[in-house]
């Protein structure tokens, strides 16, 4: 299965959204926190395969994790009418 991992750095201007498959990293974005969802989705829609993902995975304050997992669970409501993805925050 695939999975995106996402570092929160709180000041610094962009952040690193990253897919990965088998341990191998298959995508890489740079974004800015305001746009992680979007950038997130994007990764997914360009590999094509929403199904084929399982996990997210979110690095950082709990400050700014939390707004952010809640972003990430509307936009994929909105666009896949579901909730699979397991979202874990550290």
């Amino acid at each position: 299965m695939k999975k995106i991992i996402v570092m929160i750095q709180p000041f610094a201007m962009t952040q690193k959204v990253e897919g990965y498959e088998n341990g191998h990293k298959f995508a890489s974005v740079n974004s800015t926190v305001s746009n992680i969802p979007n950038d997130i989705f994007g990764i997914i829609t360009t590999d094509g395969h929403y199904e084929d993902f399982s996990k997210i995975t979110i690095v950082g304050p709990k400050k700014f994790t939390e707004k952010i997992v809640q972003k990430i669970k509307e936009k994929e409501m909105a666009t896949y009418n579901k909730n699979n993805l397991e979202i874990e925050v550290f």
